[in-house]
C-alpha cells in the first residue's frame, strides 16, 4: 500500500516535472518512482499518516531549498575563480563518514554533494564517501559544512 502512494505521488511529481497532464505522463512518472523505490532501499516502513507525510514533505523542501542555496553559492564562487587574473585553487580530495544508515539516503547525499559545483563524490562505499574538492579554503570545514546543509536533513528523513 505504501508503495502504491508512493507511486501516486511519483506520478503526480512527474506530471508536475514534464508540464503535461495526461494519463500517459503519469503512469510513466509512477512505474519509475516504483521501480527505483524497490531496488534502493527507500525507507518504506511504517505507517503512512498525514503527520508522518506533511513532516517528510517539509523537510524535502528545506532541503532543496538548503541545495539551491548552496548552489548558487558555488556557481558564484566557481565564477569567480574562473574569471579571476590567477587561478588559486587548492585542489584536494577528503574522506567522510557519513552517519545515514539507508543507501538510499547515502546515495542522495552523494548526489546532492556532486550537484554542487565544485566538489564530487568520486566514490561510496559502505558509510564512507570519497570526495574532491575544487578549491578547499583553510577557513572552511567542508565535512562540517556537508553535516549541517544536507546530512542533518536526511537524518531527519530516516528517523521518520
Amino acid at each position: 500500500m505504501r508503495l502504491l502512494a508512493l507511486a501516486v505521488l511519483g506520478g503526480l511529481v512527474w506530471i508536475g516535472l514534464r508540464g503535461k497532464a495526461d494519463l500517459l505522463t503519469f503512469l510513466v512518472g509512477a512505474l519509475l518512482t516504483a521501480a527505483l523505490a524497490l531496488p534502493s532501499g527507500l525507507p518504506l516502513r511504517g505507517t503512512l499518516s498525514v503527520r508522518r507525510f506533511t513532516l517528510g514533505s517539509w523537510i524535502v523542501v528545506r532541503l532543496v531549498a538548503r541545495f539551491l542555496v548552496a548552489a548558487v553559492v558555488a556557481n558564484v564562487e566557481q565564477l569567480r575563480l574562473v574569471l579571476s587574473p590567477r587561478l588559486h585553487i587548492r585542489p584536494r580530495w577528503t574522506r567522510f563518514r557519513t552517519r545515514l544508515r539507508q543507501p538510499a539516503s547515502r546515495t542522495a547525499l552523494g548526489v546532492l554533494i556532486s550537484m554542487t559545483p565544485g566538489s564530487v563524490t568520486a566514490d561510496l562505499e559502505g558509510d564512507m564517501l570519497l570526495i574532491h574538492i575544487l578549491n578547499d579554503r583553510p577557513r572552511d570545514d567542508a565535512v562540517a559544512e556537508i553535516r549541517e546543509r544536507f546530512e542533518s536533513l536526511l537524518l531527519e528523513l530516516e528517523a521518520l
